[in-house]
């Protein structure tokens, strides 16, 4: 029975030390096709939301030149309604920026 126990403790002793060294990131894998992929990913998100961005602000200058005109009732409505619309782009845009930095971060975790 004191073998048993000896080796029952080497075999938990030697699991023990196993666990964190199988959390350790190992540079083999780091340059998968699905780390590639993602960066891939990653950077087309940021040009489109690069390209959004820079839409979005022709559209409201052109939108605070249109505020500028002689408007009817009707046209002042369809200027507000367009505002709103505005405003929850400009929501939606900041919250892709937000993403897209937090996937940048996950992404930088990966070894290179």
């Amino acid at each position: 029975m004191n073998r048993c126990w000896k080796v029952a403790v080497i075999v938990l002793m030697a699991l023990l030390a196993a666990g964190p060294v199988a959390l350790i990131p190992h540079t083999v894998a780091a340059d998968t096709p699905d780390v590639q992929a993602a960066r891939a990913a990653l950077e087309a998100a940021r040009k489109a939301q690069q390209q959004a961005e820079s839409d979005y602000k022709a559209l409201a200058a052109h939108m605070d030149a249109v505020k500028q005109m002689h408007l009817d009732d009707m046209e002042k409505v369809l200027v507000k309604g367009t505002d709103q619309t505005g405003a929850v782009v400009k929501t939606l845009l900041e919250t892709n920026k937000q993403l897209i930095d937090a996937l940048d971060a996950v992404v930088k975790m990966q070894p290179k």
